[in-house]
């Protein structure tokens, strides 16, 4: 994650960086409630509905899954939208 902004997150991909919306999620990993927390400097991996429109596309989540944090912990946590969260621990 290179970048967080309100309901919005930033990926580098090889092919350039790109806006993940993470909006429409029951439970919003950018805020300040629940139990996950996406910040700067995760890696994360993140599915939905892609928007092209030029410098503005982005994708719509319809779930992301915490690969790891910017401090090196090995937890995972996957989340979609209307459905509970799945939540299982990965070691290092």
């Amino acid at each position: 994650v290179a970048a967080v902004d309100g309901t919005t997150f930033t990926l580098d991909a090889p092919s350039g960086a790109f806006r993940v919306d993470v909006s429409d999620l029951e439970d919003n990993p950018l805020d300040d409630e629940g139990e996950r927390r996406i910040e700067m400097g995760d890696r994360v991996y993140a599915w939905g509905d892609l928007q092209l429109a030029g410098l503005d596309s982005r994708l719509m989540a319809e779930g992301v899954v915490s690969l790891s944090t910017d401090e090196g912990a090995a937890n995972a946590a996957a989340q979609t939208s209307g459905a509970e969260t799945e939540e299982s621990a990965q070691t290092g």
